[in-house]
């Protein structure tokens, strides 16, 4: 991630906002992402009695989910780390206007265009899908993510992208 990055400057690429999944808030990336004014300076911190807490970055497309590293399996927190880690990030059309997001593309190719047979296409048979009419989503895993997409009512476009630590 390029030091000093403005919001509005040059959009970045979902893989640079991706590469501090499952890091600690001390982490370079997320550092950096802290320094350009991204979180607005603030290191995430849960209210009390909370584990999580979500960063909404105003006007990006972005969302960042942080977890306490101990409230997390082994694998990605507990005892060998303290503190936050980046836990899931979201993507999504800012107000309606994918041009209006911060990154230039989603991850793993995909477009806020591309349609659900699209999607199964490119990334295979999805390990889930919601087993309710009314919310059109797919879900793979990717190694050590999971990938689920939000579709549109007539699942011709991509609504939203999460990206998340696979937690078994």
């Amino acid at each position: 991630m390029s030091q000093g990055r403005e919001a509005s400057a040059n959009k970045v690429n979902a893989n640079e906002i991706l590469a501090p999944l499952g890091q600690p808030v001390s982490n370079q990336d997320i550092v950096q992402l802290l320094q350009a004014g991204w979180l607005m300076g603030a290191r995430p911190k849960p209210k009390r009695g909370e584990t999580d807490i979500n960063i909404h970055l105003e006007g990006s497309g972005l969302e960042l989910g942080f977890s306490l590293a101990e409230s997390l399996p082994s694998r990605w927190g507990g005892a060998r780390s303290e503190g936050m880690l980046i836990f899931d990030v979201v993507f999504f059309s800012p107000t309606g206007a994918p041009s209006a997001a911060l990154c230039r593309d989603l991850p793993r190719g995909l477009q806020f265009s591309t349609s659900r047979s699209q999607a199964r296409a490119s990334l295979g048979t999805p390990e889930w899908s919601s087993p309710v009419a009314v919310i059109h989503n797919d879900r793979w895993r990717m190694g050590d993510r999971m990938i689920t997409v939000d579709f549109d009512d007539d699942e011709a476009a991509i609504e939203q992208v999460v990206v998340q630590l696979a937690t078994a």
